[in-house]
């Protein structure tokens, strides 16, 4: 699916994966509008990132010349490559807090399964 088209097939297949380990459809849909939203600001919203980028272009009733058409080609290739890195960043944090949020999870689990093996109910 392209952009703007609904959910992407990683997006689908990671929240299925979150559902399957216990977390609440619930809990995985309201985190995935929240960092949808932050996504959404952090790469649109005005800033000191979209400045430089608006500096060059041309004003308005002006076309733009071949070389603004090249400049605007450069530019486009340099930063097609961030939203791989904003991957990495995402995987960076999940990787530190998912054990946190699943730690009680995982205890309880823990405890359940050392209570089985010791033949006792929990």
């Amino acid at each position: 699916m392209g952009p703007g088209t609904g959910a992407e097939p990683r997006l689908l297949n990671a929240g299925a994966e979150l559902v399957s380990v216990g977390m609440p459809l619930s809990a995985v849909l309201e985190m995935a509008g929240r960092l949808r939203a932050q996504v959404d600001a952090a790469a649109s919203g005005p800033g000191p990132h979209r400045d430089p980028l608006r500096a060059g272009r041309p004003s308005a009733g002006r076309h733009a010349s071949g070389q603004d058409i090249a400049e605007v080609a450069a530019i486009t290739r340099r930063v097609r490559p961030l939203p791989s890195r904003v991957d990495a960043m995402l995987a960076q944090s999940m990787a530190q807090h998912v054990p946190e949020a699943m730690g009680d999870h995982f205890a309880q689990v823990l405890d359940h399964l050392e209570h089985v093996k010791a033949g006792t109910s929990a």
